[in-house]
């Protein structure tokens, strides 16, 4: 009888753990996006330059002016969201902007917009934590990297 409740205790254990022993760390998660966002340029023939965040960027054109954007500062951008896919999740256009609070987006904003000054374009990409994370979004599936191909038009 004893062995039969140790068999069981056992493989009720075993069967209990749930599917949060499938999720990596923020570290370790952020170091597989690191290496997925590295091949992905690789594979395309692209440059950028990695934050110490983990955040990617591509600056097509720095823009103007002497001042960068801070997270208490407003923006005004237009961008095109794609996931590594190349699948399009969301975008706004120069004749209709995103108008918002940097401290009010993704941390993965948060880090990237600042690189661009007035009218700057580029790239920026950015690994899931810093972005919606495990739990994903609305058309974005959780632990995804997002792509922002952005024009910062605007900010004060």
């Amino acid at each position: 009888m004893k062995k039969f409740i140790f068999a069981f205790l056992a493989i009720s254990l075993l069967f209990s753990c749930d599917n949060d022993d499938d999720q990596l760390s923020f570290q370790d998660q952020l170091d597989a996006d690191i290496l997925e966002i590295e091949q992905y340029l690789s594979d395309n023939g692209l440059t950028a330059a990695k934050d110490a965040t983990g955040v990617f960027y591509h600056l097509e054109d720095e823009g103007t002016g002497t001042e960068y954007p801070t997270t208490a500062s407003t923006i005004s951008v237009a961008y095109a969201g794609k996931l590594l896919d190349g699948s399009g999740f969301d975008s706004a256009t120069k004749t209709n902007p995103l108008t918002i609070s940097l401290g009010n987006t993704i941390p993965g904003w948060q880090v990237g917009i600042p690189k661009f000054k007035k009218n700057g374009k580029g790239t920026i990409y950015i690994p899931s934590g810093y972005g919606y994370g495990i739990s994903g979004t609305s058309g974005i599936p959780g632990n995804s990297i997002l792509i922002f191909d952005v024009e910062l038009l605007n900010f004060n």
